[in-house]
């Protein structure tokens, strides 16, 4: 049996979001007799610790966070650590014999392009934002020997990069359901967080930023409020890189203002999402620029029904009226009908989660990630060149291309 093959997984941040848990399920997941993973992060931190305990070895080289900037002092902060990073990458792959590099995320494409081209090794660059990133893009584009892309809706906003024909592969996220599954937790998660079994209780989840349309859910929950006096909110999510201050307070004022501040908790970061999620009924989600929508997947894996908005990742994730509901962007008050409908018609609410568990079993499990991914590891590190097929036989017209067939040119960083 051949060894398996050295590979760097790169994240630009050691904080468990929504990239970094990606990550941890790909590290802990991918067949250790065919791949051996490393994983390089900033600093210790959540991210890190949950590796350790899987037994990843993990390795830290200086990245930092990148933010468009005209501040010349900051400028060449970055430019300072895209070296120290090109090093210590550069380090590794010599002492690890490293084969290829899997950059999870746009900041760590920055860093980890150029050391790859450098090596000589192939580079995956893993898109997971919706972020217009301008000359910026192409040059990361022309430094990935394979681009992955979360959603349609990403692999549409790549174009923009114009990376090589045929280099970009959709790979949605996935839902770890073994994790994510119900196991009677509501009752105890109900009492901590204060509210009886008569409280219709809806959430909203995901990191406090304000792409996120944390005003529209407190808007829709207003409305709602009218419709349903026994409605409480829940506003769950944390700004972990502190990126926008005083956001939160924006949004207590809004809740004040909208006199439901008494009916909204903000919850913080919470690290119990699969017992937290038994105890809503129902999750809004009013991003309408939203990549993908893990948290959209995830409480679907719950069966809780989900009210999103029919755009980019959340309208691949869901079909209306039957795996959850779409509403208009930017419309607090769809937002708001949809969430009455659903608490005013349990049968159909129950429904919709049921049928949501079983399309996130059938078309995100976890599985069917690790396959694709590992699928395209072996599609950069044995690539099929076009002088090693076997000569095609002149008189067997199956053998002949078909109009239209060309074949593919090497992409930068292909051995």
């Amino acid at each position: 049996m051949s060894k398996p093959a050295n590979i760097l997984l790169v994240n630009h941040a050691s904080k468990m979001s929504g990239a970094e848990r990606g990550l941890f399920q790909l590290a802990a997941r991918l067949d250790k007799d065919r791949f051996a993973p490393t994983v390089v992060l900033p600093e210790t931190g959540e991210l890190s610790e949950a590796l350790d305990k899987l037994g990843v070895e993990v390795e830290l080289a200086p990245l930092k966070r990148l933010k468009k900037t005209i501040c010349p002092c900051c400028l060449v902060a970055y430019l300072l650590s895209m070296l120290r990073v090109r090093r210590r990458l550069a380090r590794l792959i010599k002492d690890k014999s490293v084969r290829l590099i899997h950059a999870n995320s746009n900041t760590a494409q920055v860093y980890t392009g150029p050391a790859a081209r450098r090596a000589g090794i192939p580079c995956i660059w893993h898109s997971r934002d919706l972020v217009r990133l301008g000359p910026l893009g192409r040059w990361m584009a022309a430094r990935s020997t394979r681009i992955i892309a979360t959603s349609r809706a990403v692999e549409k906003h790549l174009e923009s990069c114009r990376p090589a024909e045929g280099n970009v592969a959709m790979i949605h996220n996935a839902v770890d359901l073994d994790t994510f599954s119900p196991a009677d937790r509501r009752q105890a998660v109900r009492e901590k967080l204060g509210v009886d079994d008569n409280t219709f209780l809806v959430a909203t989840i995901g990191q406090l930023v304000p792409w996120k349309r944390h005003a529209d859910f407190i808007k829709a929950g207003a409305l709602i409020a009218k419709k349903l006096p026994n409605a409480r909110f829940l506003v769950v999510g944390a700004d972990l890189f502190n990126d926008n201050p005083g956001y939160i307070r924006r949004l207590e004022d809004l809740a004040i203002a909208k006199g439901v501040a008494e009916r909204i908790t903000f919850t913080g970061h919470r690290t119990d999402m699969p017992a937290l999620l038994e105890a809503i009924d129902l999750v809004i989600h009013p991003a309408s620029r939203e990549p993908f929508g893990r948290a959209v997947a995830e409480a679907m894996a719950m069966a809780r029904p989900v009210v999103a908005v029919n755009a980019c990742g959340p309208a691949e994730l869901i079909e209306d009226g039957v795996t959850g509901m779409l509403v208009p962007p930017g419309s607090p008050k769809k937002l708001a009908e949809a969430a009455v409908a659903l608490a005013q018609d349990p049968k159909r609410a129950q429904s919709i989660g049921a049928a949501a568990r079983r399309h996130i079993r059938e078309r995100f499990s976890m599985p069917r990630l690790i396959e694709q991914v590992q699928t395209l590891y072996g599609e950069v590190l044995n690539p099929v060149r076009e002088d090693a097929r076997p000569p095609a036989d002149s008189t067997d017209p199956a053998s002949l291309p078909t109009e239209g067939e060309r074949p593919r040119e090497p992409v930068d960083g292909e051995p």
